[in-house]
């Protein structure tokens, strides 16, 4: 994002310098007239450019728009600081309109030339000033973009080897079970459901690890959901808590009957789930911990394979489509893909053929559902 961000904002600088080599003309003379041989330089310039250009000249509008929806698309995503994006934005939404609503127009008159000598010379000079200062935004924003993307430079400790724990969450680090709304729906439809969950902020909690679980009446883990997005601070959720939610969409083969939520956290360090959390359900320990570029990675696989999943599921339906999605990732992310080598090292079939789960090189697994055994509720289950 802040990459495409920048190329925007160089290509629109770029793009100012060449403007401004005519428009400096316009300080050789302070009278109220330039010179007509300033003028009719200055004015050739802005007919090519404004006029006689297109459709070239509509390259710059789009790249205007281009970097415009990527910053917005950064404030959405919470990519790098907020005042970043904002400050980006005022930047570049108001450089972009005093060009579209002003300078552009009259540029284009004084390319026309139609107008009286002190005509064009104010125009001249009024397209200098806005110059002047989009040339400054649009560095503001160079300068923003380069910097909120540049790499962190790592302490000597980031480049040993980290240690983290997987452990269901639940009493003192989430004291509460992931509560499902709506709590009752028609079952053979395919029906988005939102999940909430209070997370305790311990210092260690690996953000981007809380994954949303499906599991039976006896807290046996069946299928995964999807990642728990961290939605921040509420008026109702305690100091030391933070809300995770979730939107999984349940498919149409669902059967009616209860479903039964949990999650599950990576922690850095080797202790045991029972030290974290009191709680002995421990999925795995002693692998290393999934760097910030890994689980980006993850999640773009997981939305490569939702997405692929239900376009074949509507072509070839679930029992082929969950085996087309077990080559799609092997050949994709495997051993030998040709997107991302070797992120997934396995991808195989659930024994109750309802679901498709997918294990990456750093140890974490991922599953994609297309039925659940129940719909209704999502009281914690018994243990």
């Amino acid at each position: 994002m802040h990459a495409c961000a920048a190329a925007g904002a160089a290509f629109l600088i770029a793009v100012l310098w060449f403007d401004l080599m005519f428009d400096v003309q316009t300080r050789k003379d302070a009278s109220a007239s330039l010179p007509s041989e300033v003028l009719s330089s200055i004015s050739a310039y802005y007919r090519r450019v404004t006029i006689e250009a297109w459709p070239m000249n509509r390259m710059i509008a789009v790249v205007m728009l281009l970097t415009l929806l990527t910053i917005i698309a950064e404030i959405v995503r919470g990519a790098g600081h907020w005042w970043v994006g904002w400050i980006s934005l005022v930047c570049a939404a108001s450089a972009i309109g005093v060009a579209r609503m002003r300078t552009i127009p009259n540029a284009m008159r004084l390319g026309r030339a139609t107008d009286s000598s002190d005509a064009q010379t104010d125009l001249a000079r009024a397209i200098y000033k806005d110059h002047l200062y989009c040339l400054a935004a649009m560095t503001v924003l160079l300068a923003l973009q380069l910097g909120s993307g540049s790499p962190k430079k790592l302490s000597p400790d980031d480049d040993k080897p980290r240690i983290a724990t997987t452990c269901r969450i639940g009493e003192t680090r989430a004291p509460m079970a992931p509560l499902g709304t709506p709590q009752e729906f028609r079952a053979g439809l395919s029906t988005k459901i939102d999940a909430s969950l209070q997370v305790t902020l311990y210092p260690n909690l690996i953000p981007g690890s809380v994954t949303l679980l499906q599991v039976d009446s006896h807290a046996n883990r069946m299928a995964v959901l999807g990642k728990m997005r961290a939605d921040g601070r509420h008026r109702d959720v305690p100091v030391d808590y933070t809300r995770y939610s979730a939107q999984p969409t349940l498919g149409p083969s669902v059967a009616a009957g209860e479903i039964f939520l949990a999650a599950e956290a990576s922690y850095s360090g080797s202790q045991e789930c029972s030290q974290l959390d009191n709680n002995d359900h421990e999925i795995d320990a002693g692998r290393a911990s999934p760097t910030t570029a890994q689980l980006q990675a993850e999640d773009a696989v997981e939305n490569a394979a939702h997405t692929y999943y239900y376009r074949r599921l509507d072509r070839v339906g679930p029992v082929q489509a969950k085996q087309d999605l077990i080559k799609f990732l092997l050949s994709s992310y495997g051993p030998d893909g040709t997107v991302n080598r070797g992120l997934v090292v396995s991808a195989v079939l659930a024994p109750d053929c309802q679901s498709v789960w997918w294990t990456y090189k750093d140890g974490l697994d991922m599953g994609l559902a297309q039925g659940m055994p129940g719909v209704k509720g999502s009281r914690s289950p018994q243990k």
